[in-house]
């Protein structure tokens, strides 16, 4: 499954006030645009949500 699948699949899955803070959150950040670079030139890189919370300290 790619990247852009997964994301779907977690969205789909997500109450609608979060996906507005999620939302919110990505065009500040711009990760979506980096996720699909990533994914298009072959450089997918996983994370736990405990790994990324501890990039964030």
């Amino acid at each position: 499954m790619t990247v852009k699948e997964e994301l779907i699949n977690i969205i789909d899955s997500m109450p609608e006030e979060s996906l507005t803070k999620i939302i919110d959150i990505i065009k500040e950040q711009q990760y979506l645009d980096e996720a699909i670079d990533m994914e298009t030139n072959g450089k997918v890189i996983v994370k736990t949500l405990e790994e990324l919370e501890e990039l964030e300290k």
